[in-house]
């Protein structure tokens, strides 16, 4: 009788939570998923960055904890160093050095700061 129960509210609990944010999240990822290429490695990093801004959105608009603004601070500074990189290949090819800067530095960023973010 207890494993029934447990299914059932599982599956109330699915119904009522988890379709609403899967979709929420499909919409909210959709124009990165759609370029994801298994073979390139750029567009994983596409699905971090929008995970964290999506992130930084949120610690700006409900402040879930008590460093959130060294946080929010720490977000717009990794998405910085992201865009910094994505502007520069668009502009003009990056050499070889200037981009493992860039590369070296939002993930020094990232060692030093991402923990507890998704916490």
């Amino acid at each position: 009788m207890n494993n029934v129960y447990r299914v059932l509210k599982r599956v109330y609990d699915f119904f009522r939570y988890g379709i609403h944010q899967g979709v929420q999240n499909l919409i909210l990822f959709f124009p990165v998923i759609w370029y994801w290429r298994g073979w390139d490695y750029y567009h994983d990093y596409a699905v971090f960055m929008r995970a964290i801004e999506l992130h930084r959105r949120s610690l700006l608009k409900h402040h879930c904890h008590t460093y959130w603004k060294r946080d929010v601070a720490g977000m717009a500074l990794t998405l910085q160093r992201w865009r910094l990189f994505v502007d520069g290949e668009a502009e003009r090819p990056l050499n070889w050095d200037d981009e493992l800067l860039v590369w070296d530095l939002m993930h020094d960023h990232l060692k030093r700061n991402a923990r507890g973010w998704w916490d």
